[in-house]
């Protein structure tokens, strides 16, 4: 078994928690779940219904 590799992306928001965006291991890739936050500004209000979330978070 490798150790794992941590990744975060320089455009998506940064994790509330301390959590990476993905991390692989052993030909694995574990993405984390992501908000639906505006990358410009995470205290702004998320947005309302499924499918504008799902619009902001795939970018």
């Amino acid at each position: 078994m490798t150790l794992p590799t941590f990744s975060m992306v320089d455009t998506a928001p940064m994790p509330i928690s301390p959590f990476s965006h993905a991390a692989e291991a052993d030909g694995w890739v574990l993405l984390t779940g992501q908000m639906p936050t505006d990358p410009a500004d995470d205290n702004k209000p998320l947005p309302e219904g499924v499918q504008a979330q799902t619009r902001r978070v795939h970018g």
